[in-house]
């Protein structure tokens, strides 16, 4: 489960990714009805975990694991192609897809979804911007602007355990690390894996912090 924020140091955050919806039970049913291919929903743009290619196809770390899942249990499984997110988590409500490949657990989407144990465990990392001071603990910094993706767990956490941060949203982690390399924005909060893969991949000039998430 993940662990809770406050405003005293926690140590590290642990960005909790586990596919959602009673994969066992559904996975024998679909076995017991022949074997039927069942539709789960991805984040079609959240390399190196998961994303969609121009031809449809499910690809990154969720698609290996998910895999890994048809492979042992015998039962195909298939991705239904989004536009965004917020598209996926809509097909998820509707029935569209009946389960999402990597999602972190919040309250709010406990109140409609069910989860099972992580699958893969990632620690948040802040990354500031360029001649920012070191953020020991996001209780102590007030008036600066945070960028994250909409829609995120994160944005649920720091929206209520840090009221002193201002928010502002975007449409991509790309973009999200881009205003903070620009100096548009004074930090985001991303995993450590989605920030290092960034950095290789060209998107983002070396911040001027990136560290744990002391203080979430």
């Amino acid at each position: 489960m993940a662990e809770s924020m406050s405003g005293r140091p926690l140590g590290r955050l642990r960005h909790l990714l586990a596919a959602l919806a009673v994969p066992v039970q559904l996975l024998a049913s679909a076995a017991a009805h022949g074997g039927e291919a069942i539709p789960y929903c991805t984040d079609p743009d959240w390399p190196p975990y998961e994303s969609i290619t121009a031809d449809g196809k499910h690809q990154g770390i969720a698609a290996d694991l998910l895999s890994l899942v048809s492979q042992r249990s015998g039962v195909e499984l298939r991705v239904l192609p989004t536009r965004d997110w917020e598209d996926s988590m809509a097909a998820a409500r509707d029935g569209r897809c009946r389960f999402l490949s990597f999602l972190n657990r919040t309250p709010t989407r406990e109140e409609w979804l069910a989860f099972t144990e992580p699958l893969f465990v990632d620690p948040n990392v802040l990354v500031t911007r360029e001649g920012h001071d070191y953020v020991a603990d996001l209780a102590g910094v007030s008036g600066e602007t945070m960028v994250l993706p909409k829609g995120t767990s994160i944005e649920e956490r720091v929206r209520r355990d840090f009221p002193n941060l201002r928010i502002v949203l975007v449409d991509t982690e790309a973009e999200a690390f881009a205003m903070v390399s620009r100096g548009k924005a004074d930090m985001t909060l991303r995993s450590l894996t989605v920030a290092v893969y960034t950095i290789k991949d060209g998107r983002l000039v070396q911040p001027e912090g990136c560290g744990p998430s002391a203080g979430l």
